[in-house]
């Protein structure tokens, strides 16, 4: 009798072993399905940092990160490079409230969004579609009329766009309540909170004032770290 008993804990342990397993395949093919919202077949990634020591003013770390992203992309067969401050599937850095044009002004009352600071040619590097309007460019810097992209998630939900996003364009939203800053462009849905997560609203700014940004290209890490350390020897680059 005690033979038997065992023998069928036996089995149900192991029938759990399989049906959880099983449970666990499926979850994990659901989520090869997700649209992560960026093509990353032959994108490289790598940390790209300059020192506030080093580099005391917006300016002066503007004038690297240029430097190294423009020797990057003189390589043969880069097709594309571009900063950002976050990196999908999983990594956003900072979320904040929302003030749109003409909506509430008390904080409790404003919605919150996925703040990403994004360069010129980010997109392109990711592949992310821009669904209206238009992307950064080098023309939008430190200096220059304020602008921001958002997501359609954002466009749609907190803007009243339709998704095709066109009504969207041209409107403001603040991060602060201070700057005001003009929708230029609506871009795909990307996942930054991993791809279990509903995608959350994302408003996207020019890259300013930041001291190290990861930066996305289709080039290997080898020839990344070469231009790196011609940008400035006394660095390493970090992956």
């Amino acid at each position: 009798m005690s033979g038997k008993s065992c023998h069928f804990c036996e089995g149900a342990y192991t029938g759990g072993i399989v049906i959880g397993a099983g449970l666990l395949l499926r979850s994990f093919d659901r989520l090869r399905q997700v649209d992560v919202g960026v093509d990353p077949h032959g994108v490289a990634t790598m940390l790209i940092v300059a020192p506030p020591a080093r580099y005391t003013t917006p300016e002066k770390r503007n004038a690297f990160f240029d430097d190294v992203t423009a020797r990057v992309a003189a390589l043969p067969g880069v097709q594309a490079v571009g900063l950002c401050d976050c990196l999908p599937p999983n990594q956003v850095r900072s979320t904040t409230s929302l003030f749109i044009d003409g909506g509430p002004r008390e904080t409790r009352d404003l919605p919150l969004v996925n703040a990403v600071h994004a360069g010129a040619n980010y997109f392109g590097a990711l592949r992310i579609a821009i669904v209206t309007g238009r992307a950064f460019t080098s023309a939008d810097r430190l200096g220059a009329a304020p602008v921001v992209v958002v997501n359609r998630a954002l466009a749609v939900k907190l803007l009243g766009a339709t998704k095709t996003g066109t009504e969207a364009l041209g409107k403001r939203v603040s991060l602060n309540g201070t700057t005001w800053r003009t929708v230029v462009g609506v871009v795909a849905d990307v996942h930054y909170e991993g791809l279990a997560t509903a995608v959350n609203h994302e408003s996207r700014r020019v890259l300013a004032n930041i001291a190290e940004v990861p930066m996305a290209l289709r080039a290997s890490v080898d020839e990344q770290r070469k231009q790196w350390r011609a940008a400035d020897p006394a660095r390493a680059a970090r992956r």
